[in-house]
């Protein structure tokens, strides 16, 4: 069986879907593959539909997973199996006639305020070299939403400063989009372009990467490198909670509707294919508004 996830993962390879999430779709499947064989299924063609819904009731109730984690477990089996009902593999995929766990109603964890934004914007150093490029990661993702990943992917090539856009060459799912640019953004990374090119200049092999580290050997920086921008310039500016690279991408969507932005607008700017993805900060928005009306309409309360 496992040569089957082999075949499905370079397959999936081979149409541009990202690292991460090639990593991930190999891990549910080799999960799910290993509960297989632990029931004594040894070929893919055993896989009935009754083993799809025993697994997914283990992941509830001896793996303690949520609906959103057990969706993309099931999402990613049926598409392992819609891979090999394709090659005549097998003759039906186990998974159809299965019901998707529901959505659970999840708010993102609230969001920065404007001033707090401000704030952690305004703490980098404005003539450190270092500080300039916090600064540019800082604003870029305030400006435009991206996934860390996605942020990380960057090449210098992908932004057009003189158009205000970037271009997201390596979205989720293999996807590309346009992102507009701000114009504080397009100046914060104007300042640090300089600054990469003698970084990258230094080191043993020429980068295209928009992200440099400025230690030996002068790197690409990765994801975990971005993070630890973000949430040390946070700390330093008095914040006393969490606030990595997604808060970040939350913050960008509320803020946008919050100051009436067309929803189906914010969908494409994040990337999401569904619009129900998007919907959750509506119910944010809803929220403030209700707070709103509540504190400040002279009818909004019961007569004691």
């Amino acid at each position: 069986m496992r040569a089957h996830l082999t075949d499905f993962i370079e397959t999936m390879r081979a149409k541009c879907y990202s690292p991460d999430t090639l990593e991930g779709r190999s891990k549910t499947v080799s999960h799910f593959l290993g509960y297989a064989e632990r029931e004594g299924v040894k070929k893919v063609s055993e896989v009935k539909r009754e083993l799809v819904l025993a697994y997914l009731l283990y992941l509830r109730r001896e793996k303690r997973l949520k609906n959103g984690s057990i969706q993309t477990y099931f999402s990613d089996l049926k598409n392992f199996f819609r891979h090999l009902e394709k090659n005549g593999e097998i003759s039906r995929n186990p998974c159809d006639g299965v019901n998707r766990p529901k959505d659970e109603q999840r708010l993102p964890a609230a969001v920065l305020t404007p001033s707090e934004v401000k704030e952690i914007l305004s703490t980098p150093s404005a003539t450190r070299p270092v500080g300039i490029r916090d600064r540019a990661v800082l604003e870029l993702i305030y400006s435009t939403g991206l996934r860390c990943a996605e942020l990380t992917f960057l090449m210098v090539a992908d932004l057009d400063l003189k158009a205000k856009v970037l271009r997201v060459t390596k979205g989720k799912g293999g996807q590309g989009r346009l992102v507009p640019l701000g114009e504080r953004a397009c100046e914060a990374i104007l300042r640090y372009l300089p600054i990469r090119r003698q970084w990258a200049s230094r080191g043993k092999t020429l980068t295209d990467a928009l992200w440099v580290s400025p230690q030996t050997p002068f790197q690409p920086m990765g994801k975990m490198g971005i993070h630890c921008i973000i949430q040390r310039n946070a700390r330093r500016a008095g914040l006393g909670r969490n606030a990595g690279p997604h808060l970040w991408r939350h913050t960008f969507a509320t803020h946008l509707l919050r100051n009436g932005a067309n929803l189906f607008a914010v969908q494409k700017l994040l990337g999401h294919r569904n619009i129900k993805n998007t919907e959750i900060y509506t119910r944010v928005s809803i929220t403030d508004v209700q707070q709103t009306q509540s504190r400040c309409h002279p009818r909004s309360k019961s007569k004691v």
